[in-house]
């Protein structure tokens, strides 16, 4: 009798299997998922522009990000009018769009057990170890909690996956499938691209034969492209009707083909790989799966979709935010795959299926395992990091809500929070949100950053004369689109540095470019400089700030201001360095620079200090008193003239102004320590005992600490004898 080579069997119709015992551990499964997704809950600053596109159509102003602009800066339609249904309901917007996210990434969790269950034949290994894959990946718990369309999209992909080619769905529950994609398509631009991946599976099937196959040949076909397009082809026209444009804002301003955005693709590919390929075993099981099922398998098909999607990825360049986002739309038909080659590889190693099960699951358990040990720190940090982004933005955003008038236009790069919290006219300098600057880019060559978007125009944000600038590093540029506008005469002859603290409770100082009350018309002349001199500053900005290196950053600076002679603020910035490093010519370099322009705040605050130093208050009151008219919301010219009193004996005085010092930052123990001798020596005593409790609860150890506690004995006792500590004070 001749041997017959053994293949795999194909997939067959869905039975129930072992449902019961399925049933309660993928319920477990969901559990666990939703305790994962709690641990990582953030809102993403970009879900913030899909939140003001919602509100600004529920208030009546239409589907824009400014009122009057008619541009789609937004790539998720779908999910910002699913918010705007919950915004006219009066329900609260970020945690519901949080939440929202977590319910369809179960749901699409369940979607991927059920297409688990169609590969496999029955409720088994593949459908419970692909939800628990899900599961513990902590990229989805983060990103499904973010406030943006992530869970949204890969529920309707997933499931429009599963009704499409599952083989146990007859053909009227299949009508869902492209109705499911239209959905998709309305969710993310990826859509139309699954789509057209399943439909030419469906079409090769119908044609050669394959498990897709459909039912009534070419008609079923034209119905499936009809119910795709029903929504879409309405869609289309009515935004070139109300946007002109066919494609979304964000496509102009991110998208392009060049090997620089397949360089980024491919490290963006290698990043994902390296956090969750498990040293290439991962993907080697969906493989597996796909060469021993055969090419009449589904799975062959799930893996060819799986390809395209993620060659699309690297085509693009990826993400511009972090931790894999672009990936979870096609995770889940990747842990399908990699649950179905684990349970085949396991059913090939042990005899039996209660000993090849177990061996699944201790597969995937380690797989699960390492994942989280792999990336919950990595995670973790992320969402650290862009929580404390977020509540930045918006706090500077409330702030510029109330120190602006209403018809105020500010340019930023990061423009979620600050735009909605602000609630003000925003030029977005990165494009997502602006047609001109998506469509028009002006890139300087030479000019380099690390950012993935890389359309920028300067001369389009100067001429339009925004109120304020922002940076999203405060003072120093990072991103081209900042670091390009020094390279205009304009922006720092119609602009100067403003410092603030959005709360008092700040401890980092805030800036922005506030636009000068004798600004003019902006002119597009640019320095004829080597474009060194912005790099310059921006590194001595770094090491002065980040490093710590005053030396090294007053180099910087003058190397800067000598390659641009006209650019003052490089000179201003070198006296700052030479005098914080203890430099004695850092003061006449000071002098020389407020003589030539007058609104230098980070050079007249140094003056300051030395004549206090110096102990000539006069010029130092006459310094922090033009600091007190220039800058109003920075506490050093309160804090200043608050020390210059009570150098001269008037308690009183300097008292009200280190008031006014602490209701803009409460957060220094020296300016609590000085505020708490003020008050004492007019007998204020319980104001001074309470100022100098709060600085020994910010700073408990050290000398200003043992200092603290010495003012609190002497005032205690002064309280009780009713008396005052020395004038002299700290």
């Amino acid at each position: 009798m001749s041997k017959q080579k053994k293949t795999a069997p194909p997939s067959r119709r869905p039975r129930r299997g072992a449902w019961p015992v399925a049933g309660v551990l993928l319920a477990l499964v969901i559990v666990a998922f939703v305790a994962h997704a709690w641990e990582f809950q953030y809102t993403q600053d970009d879900a913030y522009i899909s939140l003001r596109y919602a509100r600004n159509l529920v208030r009546g102003d239409g589907l824009v990000f400014n009122p009057g602009e008619r541009v789609e800066g937004y790539s998720n339609f779908a999910w910002t009018m699913l918010l705007s249904a919950c915004l006219r309901a009066g329900l609260p917007p970020i945690e519901t769009s949080r939440w929202l996210g977590v319910a369809f990434a179960v749901l699409g969790i369940l979607s991927a057990a059920r297409l688990g269950r169609a590969l496999e034949g029955r409720w088994g290994v593949t459908s419970v170890g692909a939800a628990a894959l899900l599961a513990g990946c902590s990229a989805l718990a983060l990103w499904s909690t973010g406030g943006l369309e992530t869970g949204l999209f890969l529920f309707l992909v997933t499931t429009a996956l599963e009704r499409g080619l599952s083989p146990g769905v007859g053909e009227r529950a299949r009508v869902l499938a492209p109705l499911l994609f239209a959905l998709a398509a309305l969710t993310r631009p990826e859509g139309p691209f699954v789509f057209a991946m399943w439909f030419a599976i469906r079409a090769h099937d119908t044609w050669r034969g394959g498990p897709t196959a459909a039912s009534g040949g070419v008609r079923t076909l034209l119905r499936d492209v009809a119910l795709f397009a029903a929504p879409l082809v309405p869609y289309a026209a009515w935004k070139l009707w109300y946007y002109g444009d066919l494609l979304p804002n964000t496509y102009y301003a991110k998208a392009g083909t060049s090997w620089e955005y397949v360089r980024r693709g491919i490290d963006y590919a290698l990043e994902f790989a390296r956090a969750y390929a498990l040293f290439g075993a991962v993907p080697l099981l969906a493989i597996w799966a796909a060469v021993r099922t055969g090419w009449k398998g589904l799975e062959i098909r799930l893996l060819a979709i799986w390809l395209g999607y993620a060659t699309y990825i690297v085509v693009i360049g990826g993400d511009v935010l972090h931790v894999h986002r672009f990936w979870l739309a096609i995770l889940p038909i990747g842990c399908v795959l990699v649950a179905r080659g684990t349970g085949l590889a396991a059913a090939r190693l042990v005899r039996g299926s209660a000993p090849a099960t177990l061996l699944a699951a201790l597969a995937i358990a380690v797989m699960i395992g390492t994942g989280l040990s792999r990336n919950w720190s990595f995670v973790m940090m992320r969402r650290n990091q862009e929580i404390g982004l977020v509540q930045n933005m918006a706090e500077t955003g409330r702030w510029l809500a109330r120190h602006f008038d209403r018809d105020a236009t500010i340019a930023i790069t990061t423009i979620g929070a600050i735009s909605y919290e602000s609630d003000l006219r925003v030029i977005d300098m990165l494009g997502l949100t602006d047609r001109e600057i998506a469509h028009d880019p002006d890139p300087v060559p030479g000019l380099q950053d690390t950012w993935r978007e890389i359309k920028y125009n300067a001369a389009s944000v100067l001429r339009r004369e925004p109120d304020a600038i922002l940076f999203s590093t405060g003072i120093r540029p990072s991103s081209a689109a900042e670091k390009s506008l020094f390279l205009y005469e304009s922006f720092d002859r119609d602009y100067r540095a403003y410092y603030f603290r959005s709360t008092p409770t700040r401890v980092d100082l805030q800036s922005m470019f506030r636009r000068r009350e004798t600004a003019g018309p902006f002119d597009d002349r640019r320095r004829a400089a080597a474009l060194s001199f912005v790099d310059d500053y921006l590194e001595g900005h770094i090491a002065k700030s980040r490093n710590h290196d005053n030396v090294e950053a007053a180099k910087l600076f003058r190397r800067s201001w000598e390659t641009a002679p006209d650019f003052l603020w490089a000179r201003e910035w070198e006296g700052v360095a030479r005098f914080d490093a203890g430099d004695t010519t850092a003061v006449e370099i000071l002098r020389d620079v407020v003589a030539k322009d007058s609104t230098l705040v980070a050079a007249w605050g140094r003056l300051g200090s030395h004549y206090l130093e110096t102990r000539n208050l006069d010029d130092a009151e006459r310094v922090f008193d033009q600091l007190r008219r220039l800058d109003p919301d920075d506490n050093m010219p309160w804090t200043g003239l608050a020390e210059v009193y009570r150098l001269r004996g008037d308690a009183q005085k300097g008292y009200e102004y280190a008031r006014h010092s602490l209701e803009i930052w409460t957060a220094s123990p020296n300016h609590l320590q000085l505020f708490a001798v003020l008050a004492a020596s007019i007998g204020r005593f319980d104001e001074a005992q309470r100022a100098l409790e709060s600085s020994l609860q910010l700073q408990p150890t050290g000398p200003v600490a043992d200092m603290g506690r010495e003012l609190l004995r002497q005032i205690r006792a002064a309280a009780s004898s009713r008396g005052a500590p020395g004038a002299n004070g700290p």
